[in-house]
């Protein structure tokens, strides 16, 4: 309990758990204070000490009611907390407040306003199991550019956990001055034949004067291009030990995704990763960016390669269905 009593004062207003240097996964940034609130947040619900127990949906100046409130708002567009070590601990701790909370339903209706004007409702009753869910219909008519206030009501007596979720689409979204990496990409020809291989040109930087753990490299690749077949350029730089890993995005197949186990000090990785031009037309792929992997908040954004491939040459047999 000594412990947890000093994990306790390390406790912001906001209901975070602060002041961890790393962790186990070498984890920064947001990331790192999820995962450092959601152990705090396990320990004191192992514990089972009244002094950090939560008071039904919560008592806010309650440490696991005021830890778990701050996680829940950390959950990403994507649905994910962060890396996938914070993710896991952040699940863990809410999977735990619900077991510990766990109590009959009640009645009522949740409204949702913007600029004070009424845009949705829902009700439900002491039936209902399932996560009451309200959805925003042409929100481009509702919302304005810039900030606009949104408001959540709720009718019950008891306080009940929400989450405020939106998503749009962007070329290539802003970069985050805390990254900890730099990336270009560049194709070493824009005008193509069909059938004709070209190179990706990367570069990974690291800007800083520490080491980190493990960084991530995304390369959008435009649609006319694509790998070849056997892959065979990638497995020799994984055996060069110039990568320490690849993949394609699961159901993505325009992202090619490099990763390292580790960054020294300063260090700058050079490669290139021939492609193959391989239907005509003028393309442009998905924005490339890098980042730590357990501090994916602060990425590196690049914009889009472009390339254009005119019909003709020899195209390398494929043996894709």
């Amino acid at each position: 309990l000594q412990c947890l009593d000093a994990i306790a004062q390390m406790q912001t207003p906001g209901g975070a758990v602060v002041g961890a240097e790393t962790s186990i996964t070498r984890s920064s940034g947001r990331a790192l204070d999820v995962e450092t609130t959601a152990l705090a947040t396990l320990g004191w619900f192992k514990a089972k000490d009244p002094r950090y127990r939560v008071n039904l949906y919560g008592d806010p100046k309650t440490n696991q009611a005021g830890s778990i409130k701050w996680i829940s708002r950390q959950r990403s567009g994507r649905g994910d907390f962060g890396s996938t070590q914070s993710t896991i601990l952040a699940l863990k701790a809410l999977i735990a407040y619900t077991q510990e909370v766990r109590r009959p339903a009640e009645a009522g209706t949740v409204r949702l306003y913007a600029a004070g004007q009424q845009i949705g409702k829902v009700d439900f009753t002491e039936e209902t199991r399932d996560v009451i869910t309200l959805e925003v219909k042409d929100p481009a008519k509702v919302f304005q550019r810039g900030t606009n206030e949104v408001q959540v009501e709720i009718t019950t007596k008891q306080p009940y956990p929400f989450s405020l979720g939106w998503s749009c689409y962007v070329e290539r979204p802003e970069n985050n001055d805390k990254s900890a990496v730099r990336l270009t990409t560049k194709l070493a020809k824009t005008n193509l034949t069909q059938g004709e291989s070209v190179d990706v040109e990367v570069t990974l930087e690291n800007v800083t004067d520490q080491g980190h753990g493990m960084a991530v490299a995304i390369i959008g690749l435009p649609a006319g291009l694509r790998l070849s077949e056997d892959l065979a350029a990638l497995k020799k730089l994984r055996d060069e030990d110039r990568i320490s890993f690849f993949e394609i995005m699961p159901g993505r197949d325009r992202e090619l995704v490099l990763y390292w186990r580790s960054l020294q000090p300063k260090q700058k990785i050079a490669l290139r990763v021939p492609v193959i031009a391989d239907v005509p037309g003028l393309y442009h792929g998905p924005a490339s960016r890098a980042y730590l992997y357990y501090n994916p908040d602060h990425k590196h954004w690049v914009d889009a390669l472009k390339v254009e491939i005119q019909p003709g040459g020899l195209v390398e047999a494929s043996t894709r269905k």
